[in-house]
């Protein structure tokens, strides 16, 4: 959407421009993450960051005050309220465009993509277009099931894949028992739910790590130490400087946070720098630990498992999962508990997948991905996160070659840029590639 809304606003061409914005949801959502309706459901980033402008960080949130909503610059506000600024600043787009410039959006699923003379016949709903370029705006996919022996849990409808599922809580009676694959953000957002809906049944929260996001603390900044890493190609390296300015922060009342949050100026450009066996390196020992300073939840949304784990509601696992059974009202989960020998067993009348999107894009069950990489039109990158492209967004494909026809921004970019799911990075890309798509058209 950003990039629609960017598009829309170049004003340097006279050529006439078709943007053609194709959906598989209706035009009132906003991805999964956006499109509920619940105030529950809060932003990870305070307001005064989230514009939709680099040049005006603090966009959102003077629209925000601008409605009448009683918003400082470090409230979490609901999500809701971000899809339509979002969609707000879309219609304004619309609105105040050049007349060479039009936008046609389709609510469908694109099947497949052919390139026939050097463009692009993208095909949805049984018919078919032509298109100069085309952005693979993917989104996120659903979790990758776990690689268990026994797969019969998958016929069950007591075991929901994709924890964005519009009747996820259908069937959940009040009192039933509850497992969350996962202690991630999604984790933390389903405790808010259910704790919303006056849920009492037992919940497990299992995952491998069975670590929970950091909360938000303050956010006062911290110098930024860049000029001592720069130069460092091992993350052992850089670990041992983070490390040291940990302990230096904490002296002065600051948390890790603020640490990290100093680095992100710097965070593609380092991650850029290491070698693949540093990136696996990271991903394998580090990344969840990092993850959870990194990426962390407002205090109003973190003291709701709080609540339930001092009641006794919420346990948190750590531990691997070895096969789960389904029966007639309930699903079996076996797992071997972390340092222990000896399995354990659970039950739940609802298992609920959060280990986070599926970016092995060989793996991911969507008809256009199959279709584009057996034409060798788009690959994984080296670290399968997601496709292998250029830091500019433009798509490799299988041969190795910067294919001039298709483009990249956001998730999808996460091995190539690591930094970029936040608004500052994905504003900063759109507006970037914007004006490229159409000089290069």
């Amino acid at each position: 959407m950003l990039l629609t809304i960017n598009l829309l606003k170049q004003d340097f061409l006279t050529d006439e421009i078709t943007i053609t914005l194709i959906d598989r949801n209706p035009e009132s959502d906003l991805g999964p993450a956006y499109s509920s309706n619940e105030e529950c459901l809060l932003l990870n980033v305070p307001a005064c960051r989230m514009g939709a402008f680099s040049a005006e960080p603090q966009h959102f949130l003077t629209w925000a005050q601008s409605k009448g909503i009683a918003a400082t610059p470090w409230d979490f506000l609901p999500r809701k309220l971000y899809r339509e600024y979002i969609q707000e600043l879309l219609q304004r787009a619309i609105s105040e465009r050049k007349k060479n410039i039009s936008l046609k959006r389709i609510q469908g699923e694109v099947t497949d993509i052919r390139v026939i003379e050097g463009k692009a016949e993208v095909f949805v709903n049984e018919k078919s277009f032509v298109a100069d370029k085309v952005v693979l705006a993917l989104g996120n996919f659903p979790p990758r099931n776990l690689p268990i022996e026994n797969l019969s849990f998958l016929q069950s409808k007591r075991y929901v894949q994709n924890p964005w599922s519009e009747d996820l809580f259908q069937s959940l009676s009040p009192n039933d028992p509850v497992i969350l694959i996962g202690t991630g953000q999604t984790t933390v957002d389903l405790l808010v739910r259910l704790h919303h809906q006056n849920h009492q049944g037992k919940i497990i929260a299992l995952s491998r790590h069975g670590l929970f996001p950091l909360t938000h603390s303050s956010f006062e900044q911290y110098p930024s130490f860049y000029g001592e890493i720069k130069n460092h190609v091992h993350v052992v390296d850089i670990l041992r400087v983070i490390r040291n300015h940990f302990t230096k922060a904490e002296k002065i009342g600051l948390d890790k946070n603020a640490v990290i949050d100093s680095l992100r100026p710097y965070t593609q450009e380092l991650w850029f720098k290491l070698s693949l066996d540093e990136k696996r390196s990271f991903l394998r020992h580090l990344f969840r630990y990092f993850e959870i300073i990194r990426s962390r939840i407002p205090r109003e949304n973190a003291s709701i498992p709080n609540q339930m784990l001092s009641s006794g509601q919420l346990t948190i696992i750590k531990g691997r999962i070895t096969d789960m059974v389904p029966a007639s009202n309930h699903i079996e989960v076996h797992y071997l508990p972390h340092g222990n020998s000896e399995m354990k067993m659970e039950t739940a009348a609802l298992i609920i997948n959060t280990i986070g999107p599926e970016t092995d894009y060989t793996k991911v069950d969507s008809l256009l991905i199959k279709n584009l990489l057996r034409r060798g039109f788009i690959e994984t990158d080296p670290l399968h996160l997601g496709l292998n492209a250029m830091p500019n967004g433009t798509v490799i494909n299988s041969d190795a070659a910067a294919n001039n026809i298709f483009y990249t921004l956001g998730f999808t970019m996460r091995g190539i840029l690591w930094e970029i799911l936040a608004a500052p990075e994905i504003r900063l890309q759109a507006e970037q590639l914007a004006p490229s798509l159409l000089l290069n058209t």
